[in-house]
C-alpha cells in the first residue's frame, strides 16, 4: 500500500511514558513518528532530540504563542511543515493512548486494508483504569492493566482517527481531521471501527456540541476492527502529574481544567477484562529494549 503510516502527537513533560509508547507504534507499524513539545522540564525534550537524531522519530521543540492550545498550534505547525504528503495515512494519539488493531494481524496496515475504500477510519476508544494500583510500575502495556470499562460505555463511543491525507483536509483535529465544507459528506468514506460507514451528519460536526453526532453509536461491535486503548487516568501518582501538568488543549486564558477527582472517579473504570493488547507485549519490550541500548551507545 502506497504511502506512509504517520502518528502525530504534542506532548509535554510525558517522560516516562515516551520510551514504551513509541515501541509500542513502532511495533504496530507507523513508518514515522512526529512528536512536538513545549515547555519541558523533566528532560522528556531532550530523550526526544536524542531519538530524533538516531532517525528513530521526528521531534520539534514549539513555542506556544499567548492564548494558544499547545496541541492545536502543534497541529498547525505539522500542517504547515508539509511534512505529509498525499497518500500518507496520519493518526493523532495522545501518549495515554494506544492502538490495538484487531483486524488480519494486528497492524495498521491490516486496519487499512479491512477497508480499502475508506479516507478515515473513527477507531473508538476503551476506557481503562487504574486496576487499583496506586504506584505506576514503569510499563503500561502489561498484564497488570487489564481492567476495562464496559464496552457499551458512553464514553467509548469517541474515536480517533486514521485518514488518508490529501488536499481534501483543512486542518486537525484530537479526535479527526476536518475536511472542507465544499467537500460533500457523501463524498467522503469515513467508517467505524465497527466497519459501517459513519452517517453524513458525522463527518462535518466537531466536538462538544455536536454529542452524538461526532460519536459512533453504541453496538458490541464497536470494536470489532480495531480499539484505542485510553489510560486517562493510568494510577492516583501519574494522575497527580497529570494535574500539575495541565491539559494541552486548554490555553493560558482558558486552561479548561479537567483533571479533577470527579474525573478520575469516572474514568477509573474496571468493569470488565480486555486482554487483547497482551499480543503485543514480547514485542513491545524488545522494542524497548533495542531503544534503551541504542540510547546508551548514544
Amino acid at each position: 500500500m502506497a504511502g506512509r503510516r504517520i502518528l502525530f502527537s504534542a506532548q509535554k513533560n510525558e517522560g516516562p511514558f515516551l520510551l514504551e509508547w513509541i515501541a509500542f507504534h513502532k511495533v504496530v507499524g507507523f513508518s514515522d513518528i512526529v512528536i512536538y513539545s513545549n515547555d519541558c522540564s523533566d528532560g522528556s525534550d531532550d530523550l526526544l532530540d536524542r531519538l530524533a537524531a538516531a532517525g528513530e522519530i521526528h521531534h520539534h521543540r514549539q513555542t506556544v504563542p499567548p492564548g494558544a492550545s499547545p496541541q492545536l498550534n502543534a497541529a498547525e505547525l505539522f500542517l504547515a511543515s508539509g511534512f505529509a504528503k498525499s497518500g500518507d495515512w496520519v493518526m493523532w494519539l495522545d501518549t495515554d493512548e494506544y492502538l490495538c488493531v484487531h483486524a488480519g494481524a494486528g497492524r495498521v496496515d491490516d486496519l487499512i486494508a479491512a477497508l480499502p475504500e475508506a479516507d478515515a477510519i473513527g477507531v473508538a476508544w476503551r476506557v481503562f483504569g487504574s486496576a487499583g494500583v496506586t504506584d505506576w510500575p514503569g510499563e503500561q502495556i502489561s498484564e497488570t492493566f487489564v481492567r476495562a470499562s464496559r464496552r457499551q460505555w458512553p464514553p467509548n463511543t469517541q474515536v480517533k482517527t486514521l485518514f488518508r491525507f490529501d488536499r481534501r483536509i483543512r486542518r486537525m483535529h484530537l479526535h479527526r481531521p476536518v475536511f472542507a465544507r465544499r467537500v460533500p459528506a457523501d463524498r467522503i468514506a469515513f467508517f467505524g471501527s465497527d466497519g459501517q460507514r459513519v452517517p453524513d451528519d458525522f463527518i462535518h460536526h466537531m466536538m462538544p456540541r455536536m454529542y452524538p453526532r461526532h460519536r459512533l453509536a453504541r453496538s458490541n461491535r464497536i470494536h470489532a476492527l480495531a480499539q484505542v486503548n485510553h489510560y486517562a487516568v493510568r494510577t492516583p501518582d501519574l494522575f497527580a502529574r497529570k494535574r500539575a501538568r495541565g491539559r494541552g488543549l486548554g490555553s493560558a486564558v482558558d486552561p479548561g481544567v479537567r483533571h479533577t477527582d470527579d474525573f478520575f472517579a469516572a474514568y477509573d473504570r474496571g468493569e470488565e477484562a480486555d486482554e487483547a493488547i497482551l499480543k503485543y507485549v514480547g514485542s513491545k519490550k524488545a522494542e524497548v529494549q533495542r531503544l534503551l541500548r541504542l540510547l546508551d551507545g548514544a
